[in-house]
């Protein structure tokens, strides 16, 4: 295959982000991750929720609805 570069440069739009399901792979892996998660406390827990929902609400309508309907 022949490549040839030009002057155009491709930068990500955060405003123009799709939100995807993320399937992390192994039921060994997955069930590792809901281990670490059933042991936080309520309050880290509220915590982590907050942060992802502060980090994502700006760039996607509704996130709570996408992750639900992800869930």
């Amino acid at each position: 295959m022949l490549v040839e570069r030009t002057d155009v440069i491709l930068r990500p739009q955060p405003r123009r982000v799709l939100v995807r399901f993320f399937s992390p792979g192994t039921e060994d892996r997955i069930e590792r991750i809901i281990e670490r998660v059933m042991a936080l406390d309520e309050e880290r827990i509220a915590e982590r929720l907050e942060m992802v929902l502060r980090r994502f609400a700006e760039r996607h309508d509704d996130i709570t609805k996408v992750f639900l309907r992800h869930y």
